[in-house]
């Protein structure tokens, strides 16, 4: 027979008919069964690596003390409407840890304004003026109120309608 298993204690407000995950050393052993996560419980050693301190921490760009923020809006122009161009902007936007907005224009550009590391401000400034949308054709983009900033203002780098 295998070991019993030590579990933690339940949290306060959980209840007997809950969804937790059976231990490993309880489930029936069947020949094709995809890998399981075994409970911290099972695994002492797995459970002191769990405590230990990260060994790398991302420092988020809206509370970065090493680097310098910046902050600049762009206008973009060409065919950049109708070719996914502000969702790939974003795409682009979130992949940098950049903040900021993206709208499209009566006049057919794209405008927006962009925060975050001033090292990637720049890569998002040539992915502007230079890459865009795979369907899109950039024929000018123009960076104006290009400032250092003391932190970011927005949340995250949304799309505006």
């Amino acid at each position: 027979t295998a070991p019993a298993c030590r579990r933690a204690p339940r949290p306060a407000g959980q209840d007997r008919g809950s969804t937790r995950e059976p231990c490993a050393r309880q489930r029936p052993a069947t020949k094709e069964r995809a890998p399981q996560r075994v409970p911290l419980c099972c695994l002492p050693q797995l459970a002191a690596l769990a405590l230990a301190p990260p060994l790398f921490v991302h420092l988020h760009p809206q509370s970065n003390p090493m680097g310098s923020l910046s902050a600049c809006r762009f206008e973009v122009s060409g065919r950049v409407q109708g070719v996914f161009f502000r969702k790939h902007t974003q795409a682009m936007a979130q992949q940098l840890h950049l903040h900021g907005w993206v709208m499209n224009t009566p006049q057919g550009s794209v405008v927006g304004e962009m925060q975050g590391d001033s090292v990637q401000v720049e890569e998002m400034k040539h992915w502007l003026s230079k890459v865009g949308s795979p369907k899109s054709s950039i024929e000018r983009a123009v960076f104006t109120e290009e400032r250092p900033i003391e932190a970011c203002t927005f949340q995250d780098f949304e799309v505006r309608r």
